[in-house]
């Protein structure tokens, strides 16, 4: 409950003491001293003009103020009380720089990303009340993003949804959304030999991707450059399970032969033009993954979103 202000303004020439009693400002002063009593904001307003109006005193009159202990230790509170009254007060939502609203983020699928570290060089989130850090976390519903470590699972091409969410001292809750776009690698024209990763099982990248002949059957035919850096034997194909054209599933194969641990070798793998389904009519792309596995066990290691336009082959 607000206490009342007992303020009294006086003359700007304060009233001399007389004799052995009190003056009026120095009376004024012991009885806002007094109604101030157990602090709270309520009495901010008080407790600066109180202040004022010791500060305005004589040295003679001051030693006549006997509740002065009281305003010191209400002096020394005034700025947490103000804050406190500023969180109390505050309606505002913190706010995000550096990214907007709506903003896609591209990730090339098989690459390691953590959007954490990402959001760390890029994103700067301020408040009009609360200084300092922040609450601040990352929301989404995708398996494929840990909001904990910030680690990004790239190897299926997808868009992700996250939300970041921070919150002031107030409770006010600001957001902002973007889109994690985990995007194919690319056999272009214009670069008809990507890098398909590089990390610590060594170096894939497209040697050539053509369209030829194979004893009279016609094919699409993919070329891996492999420098296996792993301590193991290593293989890398497309999978035929997602190899797509125009939607319709088609087949892939591979040869059965490994990449040795520290050895750099090729690979190939294979399209059938009969293995296309004939539903899917014209076709520009193929979309398919190129996967990592352990050429004793066929442990999956890593799949890699790849999309190939068939004019490169031409």
């Amino acid at each position: 409950m607000k206490k009342r202000l007992a303020l009294t303004l006086y003359l700007a020439t304060t009233i001399a003491l007389t004799g052995c009693g009190t003056d009026e400002a120095t009376k004024t002063v012991i009885d806002n001293i007094n109604a101030i009593g157990d602090v709270d904001t309520s009495d901010i307003e008080l407790i600066e003009e109180t202040v004022s109006l010791y500060d305005n005193l004589t040295d003679e009159q001051k030693q006549n103020v006997s509740n002065v202990d009281a305003l010191d230790a209400a002096r020394s509170q005034l700025d947490d009380l103000k804050k406190q009254y500023a969180i109390e007060n505050d309606k505002t939502a913190p706010s995000f720089e550096g990214l907007s609203n709506g903003e896609i983020i591209e990730v090339k699928g098989g690459t390691e990303f953590n959007l954490n570290e990402y959001l760390a060089g890029k994103l700067t989130i301020s408040d009009d009340v609360t200084e300092g850090t922040l609450e601040y976390r990352t929301d989404c519903g995708s398996d494929a993003y840990d909001s904990v470590t910030g680690v990004l699972d790239t190897q299926k091409a997808a868009d992700i949804p996250v939300k970041l969410v921070s919150v002031d001292e107030a409770g006010n809750e600001g957001t902002l959304d973007i889109t994690i776009k985990v995007v194919p690698v690319r056999v272009t024209k214009e670069d008809p030999s990507p890098t398909l990763y590089e990390g610590k099982l060594g170096t894939i990248a497209i040697k050539s991707f053509t369209h030829d002949d194979n004893y009279g059957i016609p094919m699409y035919s993919l070329v891996f450059d492999f420098d296996n850096k792993s301590d193991k034997d290593l293989k890398v194909a497309l999978k035929s399970a997602r190899t797509t054209v125009n939607g319709f599933q088609a087949k892939a194969f591979y040869e059965d032969n490994f990449i040795p641990s520290g050895v750099r070798g090729q690979m190939n793998a294979m399209i059938y033009d009969e293995d296309i389904p004939s539903e899917a009519g014209d076709f520009s792309t193929i979309e398919t993954y190129a996967v990592i596995f352990d050429s004793t066990t066929d442990e999956d290691y890593l799949f890699i979103p790849l999309t190939l336009d068939v004019n490169v082959s031409k």
